[in-house]
């Protein structure tokens, strides 16, 4: 693995978390995070692959039904598998927080960012702050659905609206990285608590990043996810 530990994170463990502990409630019942890329490589292995560059550990949490298709996914051996039936995501990845004094890189299985190569994980394990969001651009057929943020000329985020129908701002988060910093379970997204972040002064940043944003969650997201991949 790289060495890309900024001078905060010397004598810290990066560990990366990703929650795929979804009900496949859409879909017909099918989990996103199995959803192929191409023949060799589905979602999930996808976020594996590049969070296994930059981290020490990744910590993947799934549902007990899902674990037997996860453990045939031929994952590299720095992967822990936790089983774990959450009650948001936020619940999942705190019991993925094991260890109180490493970084955590957090992704979404059930994503694609087409485009990016997986750089804005990268970005992630170099930022030294408190809490630092991976920006995608939001497309408009997003807009109200996601997580999106103001961020100002120097990174910082100024707010953050989660799934709010005349939500106009331009930019969302797809990935971030908490730094001595843990989410509150009871909360159902990341986004309500880095919102209560920005209010009490926390050091919470933004880093613009290539690529495309694709939540794989309806059937016309499958449409868009495939258009850009064939």
């Amino acid at each position: 693995m790289p060495n890309l530990k900024g001078s905060k994170e010397l004598a810290k463990k990066i560990i990366g978390l990703l929650p795929a502990s979804g009900t496949a409630s859409r879909l017909g019942g099918i989990p996103k995070f199995c959803l192929p890329l191409n023949e060799n490589e589905n979602l999930l292995q996808w976020h594996v692959k590049h969070l296994s560059n930059f981290c020490d550990s990744v910590n993947l949490s799934t549902r007990k039904i899902w674990m037997p298709i996860v453990m045939q996914m031929n994952l590299p051996k720095n992967v822990i598998f936790h089983e774990i039936e959450p009650t948001s995501m936020s619940d999942a990845i705190e019991k993925m927080s094991l260890e109180s004094d490493a970084k955590y890189i957090i992704g979404m299985p059930d994503t694609y960012m087409p485009g990016s190569e997986g750089d804005f994980y990268r970005e992630l394990c170099e930022s030294n702050d408190d809490v630092t969001l991976a920006a995608f651009p939001c497309d408009e057929n997003l807009k109200g659905r996601v997580g999106q943020i103001l961020i100002d000329d120097n990174g910082d985020v100024l707010d953050v609206m989660d799934k709010v129908f005349d939500c106009e701002y331009d930019y969302m988060w797809g990935a971030f990285s908490l730094d001595g910093i843990r989410l509150d379970p009871t909360r159902s997204s990341p986004s309500l608590q880095i919102m209560d972040w920005v209010r009490e002064g926390k050091n919470v940043k933004a880093i613009k990043t290539k690529g495309k944003y694709l939540d794989v969650g309806t059937v016309d997201a499958l449409k868009s996810l495939y258009r850009d991949i064939l």
